[in-house]
């Protein structure tokens, strides 16, 4: 969190994503995201006009996938709603022609907007995967469906829906099943219910994607990292225990599952060695 993008030193060890937020934060020097960062306290910028401000977010973002960042990451649902509308360029500048005291809500909201779909297009570009966390956070206003506009209209940036949009499930599964630039990540969810992660990796396979689901721990220290992966574990064996005795998989199906899920399908989408 407070250093965005780095790999503590140890690459052979992590492959990064970088934090995105901040960016969104850009219309005024003073402006922060939740982990307290502004562009000027990060990066030593103040942005003058918006086309010089999209030369900057790219340049930074290009600059960390040299530094070995495998992945952009949202996490905006702690902030405001993930309706990210499609807005016009005049009506994203319109925050630069007035002071921070003078710019509304909505000059904030399209000056948002209109920077997040600019990320997309420089995730696609660059062929980052953008994981954004969904579900937990300001609920009502951070279920995954709120990216439906985004995601359909940015058809090859590939969109990573953290923690499954619990406690709303079925929105990233419609989803996943309706745009194919849409990968499910069961993060987090083992931890926060057992039931809603079973229920979760059982409904996703049913749509045939066990190639695309991701896992992660979502954890700050290595004893509740490993604490993460025996949950995971648990709500895999019962849901693979469950297939196999209805007979809808074979022991090599389940063991071919569970290396995708947790490693290869993770390793494919963040192009990992």
């Amino acid at each position: 969190f407070w250093r965005p993008g780095e790999d503590n030193g140890e690459p052979e060890l992590f492959a990064p994503s970088f934090r995105i937020n901040v960016f969104l934060f850009g219309y005024s020097p003073t402006a922060k995201d939740h982990n307290g960062h502004s562009i000027k306290r990060l990066f030593q910028y103040e942005p003058r006009d918006l086309a010089g401000y999209i030369s900057f977010l790219a340049e930074q973002i290009r600059v960390k996938k040299k530094q070995g960042c495998v992945a952009l990451k949202c996490a905006t649902a702690y902030e405001r709603d993930l309706n990210f509308r499609k807005v016009t360029r005049r009506q994203a500048e319109a925050v630069f022609k007035k002071k921070a005291a003078g710019q509304t809500d909505e000059d904030i909201r399209n000056f948002q907007d209109y920077i997040f779909w600019e990320i997309c297009r420089i995730a696609a570009e660059l062929d980052l995967p953008l994981q954004c966390h969904t579900g937990m956070g300001l609920l009502g206003k951070s279920r995954a469906l709120g990216l439906k506009e985004v995601i359909e209209g940015n058809p090859k940036t590939k969109f990573v829906l953290l923690h499954c949009g619990y406690p709303w499930l079925a929105d990233v599964n419609g989803l996943l099943r309706t745009y194919p630039n849409v990968y499910p990540d069961l993060s987090w969810l083992p931890l926060l219910s057992t039931a809603a992660a079973v229920r979760a990796l059982a409904e996703l396979l049913d749509g045939g994607t066990g190639d695309k689901i991701c896992w992660g721990c979502d954890t700050f220290t290595p004893e509740e990292s490993y604490g993460a992966l025996l949950a995971a574990r648990f709500v895999f064996a019962q849901v693979a225990a469950k297939r196999i005795k209805d007979g809808r998989f074979s022991w090599e199906d389940a063991l071919a599952l569970g290396n995708n899920l947790f490693y290869k399908n993770a390793a494919a989408l963040y192009g990992l060695k």
